[in-house]
């Protein structure tokens, strides 16, 4: 039996300031999406590559984090 193993690493910048109510939402709806997808995705592209994924364990994301520029947001206040 063969394993599969691997990190994601997720790495964008905006050049909007974000709050951390809005990273709060962002996270929660960035895994919950990812979740969904994931198991599906991995068991499609198994098949289309010819074999097939016996069982998938989900991604554990370790964090996620925003670098918040608390000094520009009390400006913008």
């Amino acid at each position: 039996m063969a394993r599969i193993t691997g990190t994601i690493d997720i790495d964008f910048q905006t050049d909007e300031l974000i709050t951390q109510e809005q990273f709060k939402d962002f996270k929660r709806k960035f895994i919950n999406t990812l979740m969904d997808d994931f198991e599906n995705q991995v068991f499609d592209a198994a098949s289309d590559c010819g074999f097939e994924a016996d069982e998938i364990h989900p991604i554990l994301l370790d964090y996620l984090e925003c670098d918040f520029d608390e000094d520009e947001e009390e400006d913008e206040e």
